[in-house]
């Protein structure tokens, strides 16, 4: 990943101070009553007093609408008091609520809404709410875990800062964390600390403050400060896992029971870009790809009962002559896309052909990534993506949730679109590299 471009940032930055401050204030689910008086006491201070020209924006970290805004005046401040007075007790309340969900503070989407729907000028956001949240619609707790730099780049995860890295320029970020007893240990903390920093600063932005503390948090967002918490960079070796785990390592998906006995080496893949372990199995029967040469393979299954008219697509670019190969070009200079498989089958035929949707590529040329799309069916489906490469053997486990397939839609946004999944190849690469 390339470095943060600090010059341009501080020329953001330069840029931005000669305009007035605008400060966002989220306002997270589940804030603990024992802090309500303490932040409802700083909310009336920085909305009734203040620097003149500093507007004050109060969101609900739940809904994403804005409680109240106003702009600060010169006026004294039992006057502004009295002005605001009904923005203020909207904010007041939206504290006071904050117990009333069972939802949790969505850092990444907070972010997202504040640049399309605010997008502050000379911003300072000032996050209150939960750091080590559990997104149980992304299959994650962060009370357990904490994300890996890969998560910045991989197009599955929350944290992917592919498509969002300018939208926090000239903007700093400031943390009341209100649940710092939930990080387990001092390398939880660090370790989560850093993320939100390189989250924060892959989008053009900082994180000046990560605190419990209300004062402390407060001052800091509406000083003017612009200085990050931490000095951080992306660690490129950080790429063979999602996540690093406080506890015992979750429970791993497994792929299909083998029918032979060769032996080869198999990396079991939580999700779908790396990591977990690497074990030996036996695999499904596989072609002979000839010596020097790359086999990419991939094969699924149905759940019990489920409908077998599922097809999934293997769609794999060929970098060095600017072309893909699937179903709808099956050859190149290069390589040859061998089969179309249109249904899973849960016993694997002792046919390769029957199974396996296949590609061969002359030489031990790798794609840094390849896609597998459903174009037809709606079942669930788990599979396994199979490389031979340099020699070695290696097996990447995938789920597909149930849903429609888009019979090769969605090409120009296929790493946002729900049909489509990204394969991460890079770590198998790293591997041969290291291990020959």
């Amino acid at each position: 990943m390339k470095p943060i471009p600090f010059l341009a940032a501080a020329l953001a930055a330069l840029t931005a101070n000669a305009a007035p401050r605008h400060v966002v204030i989220v306002v997270g689910p589940n804030i603990p009553p024992a802090l309500h008086a303490s932040i409802n006491q700083r909310l009336e201070s920085v909305m009734s007093s203040g620097e003149p020209g500093t507007i004050v924006t109060v969101l609900n970290g739940d809904t994403f609408q804005t409680v109240s805004s106003v702009t600060l005046t010169d006026s004294k401040e039992f006057l502004q008091r009295g002005r605001n007075a009904s923005a203020i007790q909207a904010a007041v309340l939206s504290v006071l609520q904050s117990t009333n969900t069972l939802s949790v503070l969505s850092v990444p989407r907070v972010l997202d809404e504040i640049s399309r729907q605010i997008r502050p000028v000379n911003g300072s956001i000032l996050l209150i709410g939960d750091a080590y949240p559990c997104f149980s619609s992304e299959g994650y707790c962060l009370s357990t875990n904490w994300p890996a730099d890969l998560q910045l780049r991989d197009s599955g995860s929350v944290f992917n800062t592919t498509e969002r890295g300018h939208q926090m320029e000239a903007t700093t970020v400031h943390w009341l964390a209100t649940d710092p007893k939930r990080s387990t240990s001092e390398r939880h903390r660090s370790g989560m600390e850093r993320f939100y920093s390189l989250f924060v600063a892959n989008q053009g932005g900082a994180l000046v403050t990560f605190t419990p503390d209300v004062t402390t948090a407060f001052q800091s967002a509406f000083s003017g400060r612009r200085d990050p918490f931490l000095q951080v960079a992306v660690n490129p070796s950080d790429t063979n896992r999602l996540f690093h785990w406080v506890g015992e390592p979750p429970v791993e998906m497994r792929v299909f029971p083998t029918i032979t006995t060769q032996e080869v080496k198999q990396i079991v893949i939580k999700t779908v870009t790396n990591w977990v372990e690497e074990v030996r199995r036996a695999p499904s029967p596989w072609p002979a790809v000839p010596l020097g040469k790359t086999g990419i393979g991939v094969l699924w299954t149905t759940p019990s009962g489920e409908s077998r008219f599922v097809d999934v697509d293997l769609h794999v670019p060929v970098s060095k002559e600017g072309v893909e190969l699937s179903w709808k070009n099956r050859s190149c200079k290069s390589g040859r896309y061998f089969r179309d498989i249109q249904k899973s089958d849960p016993n694997p035929s002792p046919d390769w052909k029957n199974s396996w949707e296949f590609v061969e590529l002359d030489g031990a040329q790798l794609p840094e990534a390849i896609y597998l799309n459903r174009y037809a069916g709606s079942a669930a489906v788990t599979g396994e993506v199979r490389i031979e490469y340099n020699g070695r053997v290696q097996v990447i486990a995938f789920v597909l949730p149930a849903g429609p397939g888009n019979k090769g839609g969605d090409t120009t946004r296929r790493d946002r679109s729900p049909q489509w999944l990204r394969i991460d190849l890079r770590s198998l690469a790293l591997s041969a590299a290291v291990n020959p």
